[in-house]
């Protein structure tokens, strides 16, 4: 931190950061939820009997007991936030694809094959035929150390939130 910035300036500047935590299993000694700035932990209930860190508590459930994703875009909007980055696994990323709630995707890709019972990038059941496919327009591809990086922008209708 320079000493033009105040360590103030810093913690406002920071993206309010959003856990996606269905049954609020998240300890309240977690670094993600004692952090500086804004951290929302959203789930689908019961509401947790004490306070997690210093997070906000959200309940957005549907009616799969998992978080709404729809909803929680809803509220982020509400809030301001104009974009949403998207750090998740192959089942949430899959969910926020098959829900339509994604335009662009940026994939880093190491140069490795794994066979095929290897976790996926997106879990997306049902997807078995080419009919099936989600389509994306390349953007950009470049190398970042040993890796690749893919920014892609997801074809074809998508939700808007």
């Amino acid at each position: 931190i320079s000493e033009h910035v105040s360590c103030e300036d810093v913690v406002r500047r920071q993206p309010l950061r959003v856990v996606l935590d269905s049954a609020f299993k998240t300890p309240a000694s977690a670094k993600i939820v004692n952090l500086p700035g804004r951290t929302w932990l959203v789930g689908s209930g019961p509401l947790p009997a004490d306070a997690i860190g210093n997070a906000e508590v959200k309940v957005l459930a549907e009616n799969t007991g998992r978080v709404d994703l729809e909803a929680l875009l809803k509220e982020l909007a509400a809030s301001e936030c104009n974009e949403v980055l998207v750090e998740a696994g192959a089942e949430l990323s899959g969910a926020f694809l098959q829900a339509g709630l994604v335009d662009e995707l940026v994939i880093y890709m190491a140069p490795k094959l794994l066979g095929s019972s290897a976790r996926p990038l997106m879990w997306l059941p049902g997807m078995e035929k080419m009919a099936d496919q989600v389509e994306l327009a390349i953007q950009d591809v470049r190398s970042v150390g040993d890796d690749w990086r893919i920014n892609a922008i997801v074809r074809g209708s998508h939700k808007q939130v």
